[in-house]
C-alpha cells in the first residue's frame, strides 16, 4: 500500500469523525485514510452517514466532532484551503434552471461565504475566460 510521504501527503485522512443534526447521530466516531493512489467508495444502507460524511469533507456540512485533513491540510481550520484541493460531483445537479449564470455564481459564491464583491469579480473572470459575455444575464 503506498505510504503518505512529506513530498505526497495523505490524500484524506478521516479521524473520529462525528456528524450529527440535532439530536439524531448520523456518522459516530469514523476513521480512515485514503492512501496516495488510492480509490474509495462509501458502500452502506440508507442513513447509514455516507452523504453526510462527503458533505463534511467537501466543507458542505460542519461536523460535530473530529478531524479532516486533505493533503495536510486542516479541512476545518483552513477551509477554502482544503476545498481547492478537492472535486465534488454531487448526486444531483445544483443548477437551478430560472436563475442566469451571474446569479447562480452569486448564489455559490453567498454559500460559500464569500465576499460579494470578490464574488462579483472572480465570476466577471470566469465569463470572460470561458467566452460566455452573451449568456451570462439569460436564464
Amino acid at each position: 500500500m503506498p505510504e503518505a510521504t512529506p513530498e505526497e501527503p495523505m490524500p484524506l485522512r478521516v479521524d473520529r469523525l462525528v456528524v450529527r443534526y440535532g439530536e439524531r447521530t448520523a456518522v459516530d466516531h469514523l476513521t480512515f485514510e485514503v492512501r496516495p493512489g488510492e480509490i474509495y467508495g462509501l458502500l452502506g444502507s440508507n442513513g447509514a452517514g455516507k452523504s453526510s460524511t462527503i458533505k463534511s469533507v467537501v466543507g458542505l456540512v460542519r461536523p460535530s466532532a473530529g478531524r479532516l485533513t486533505v493533503f495536510a491540510t486542516d479541512a476545518l481550520g483552513a477551509g477554502r484551503r482544503a476545498k481547492a484541493l478537492i472535486g465534488y460531483v454531487p448526486e444531483t445537479s445544483l443548477l437551478y434552471e430560472s436563475l442566469t449564470p451571474r446569479e447562480f455564481l452569486e448564489f455559490v459564491a453567498s454559500v460559500r461565504r464569500l465576499d460579494p464583491a470578490a464574488g462579483a469579480a472572480r465570476g466577471e473572470t470566469l465569463v470572460d475566460a470561458y467566452r460566455l459575455r452573451e449568456e451570462f444575464d439569460l436564464p
